[in-house]
């Protein structure tokens, strides 16, 4: 029943305008004047899987918000002059200036995908459609060379056609980072081509106890869970575990952020499914009130518990908005206990495999010693938790995260 309900919906609004509705959703205020400007679209401008550029993922359908499409002869002269009224937490968008250089895409390729996510964004479930646009976004990549590549689906790595054409790209352009947005579910052996094309690996969990995953993921934990420590085990791909809440899965949070911490992971992260907006706004309902403080209250202790043991691991725990609100990790509870002892303002991510070190290239960003650090992330307007003393990277390459959703 409900497969025949989706192929309804998806017969009478279509592809173009499911697209647009999912993407419209995390966009419809106005501009706030009092944040800083940037040039976001310059980082990691959006290519839709229908070929549409956008500044970021999460940054509307609307006509006003497309940057041009991939087969634009001009699409970096539109980039440029690009300057619509767009912000999120952090920023608001400016045009490029003549000396900033594009950092990179967050590609979007076909749909198709072995899960069958309950929130899924992209309405992936309902995909069955051929896609071929590889040739398009070759030409793209030869002429931009852009340091990174970030990629996802659907799920990039049961997609024959995109693994075999990001191969191509990695010989041609070695020097181009693949960073891959993944939901792990696939077989422990395929951990050697992730080592193959991948520096930076993000895998995304929906629920963390089986018939939570499952129900909500038509998945298995279990795999997610063994493809994640293969991968951390090896070392040589930085990887960040994430945490995608819901309503159904808020209350197992704090089990993930366990096992995430006793993997060491460069990064843990916590992004949020609009779980507000699904209870029904800033609800005083008791229940769902009481299950969020339950949460709220476990998560805390945990930090707090593990914090000198953690004290040499090099973990960043990212918390996108409105997840820090949500679960009231703010800077009151943080100088509280003694968890801000490290606090900055970062531009972006910056990897170095296998450990993490702040951007060198942010003037505001001071290292100093300390067991966690709470920083702001202008990029996304999230807040990171620096558990563990800064250490120095062993490698000299370093890797972007890309923080798609």
């Amino acid at each position: 029943m409900l497969h025949r309900t989706r192929q309804v919906v998806k017969t009478l609004l279509g592809p173009q305008v499911l697209a647009s509705i999912r993407r419209w959703r995390y966009d419809r205020s106005a501009p706030d004047p009092n944040l800083p400007e940037r040039a976001c679209h310059y980082d990691f401008p959006f290519v839709t899987h229908e070929g549409d550029v956008y500044p970021c993922c999460r940054s509307g359908g609307g006509e006003h918000h497309r940057i041009g499409s991939i087969n634009d002869p001009d699409l970096m002269d539109k980039m440029r002059r690009f300057s619509e009224p767009c912000s999120c937490h952090g920023y608001r968008l400016r045009s490029a200036r003549d000396d900033e250089r594009l950092r990179g895409f967050n590609i979007e390729f076909s749909l198709a995908c072995q899960a069958t996510c309950s929130v899924c964004c992209v309405d992936a479930p309902m995909w069955d459609q051929e896609w071929d646009r590889y040739e398009e976004l070759s030409r793209l990549i030869d002429e931009v060379r852009p340091e990174t590549l970030i990629v996802q689906g659907g799920e990039v790595l049961v997609q024959k056609e995109s693994m075999r054409w990001l191969r191509d790209v990695k010989q041609r352009h070695p020097e181009i980072q693949l960073n891959l947005v993944t939901n792990g579910n696939v077989p422990i052996a395929w951990v050697d081509k992730v080592e193959e094309l991948f520096s930076v690996v993000t895998v995304s969990f929906v629920g963390f106890q089986p018939e939570t995953y499952e129900n909500n993921m038509g998945l298995r934990v279990e795999h997610a869970k063994a493809f994640t420590e293969e991968l951390l085990r090896r070392g040589s791909v930085a990887v960040a575990p994430k945490y995608l809440i819901t309503p159904t899965a808020i209350h197992e949070i704090n089990p993930f952020l366990k096992w995430a911490l006793d993997l060491s992971p460069p990064q843990i992260h916590f992004f949020d499914a609009q779980t507000v907006q699904r209870i029904g706004g800033n609800t005083e309902d008791p229940f769902w009130k009481e299950t969020i403080e339950r949460t709220s209250r476990k998560l805390k202790s945990t930090l707090v518990r593990r914090r000198e043991e953690l004290q040499n691991n090099p973990t960043v725990i990212y918390l996108e908005p409105p997840v820090d609100e949500l679960l009231g990790i703010d800077d009151r509870f943080l100088a509280d206990q003694k968890l801000d002892q490290l606090c900055r303002r970062y531009t972006e991510l910056v990897w170095h495999m296998p450990e993490w070190e702040p951007n060198s290239r942010s003037a505001d960003c001071e290292v100093t010693d300390g067991l966690v650090a709470v920083c702001d992330f202008p990029l996304r307007g999230g807040r990171a938790i620096r558990v563990g003393r800064p250490i120095a990277p062993r490698s000299s390459g370093c890797a972007r995260l890309g923080v798609a959703s």
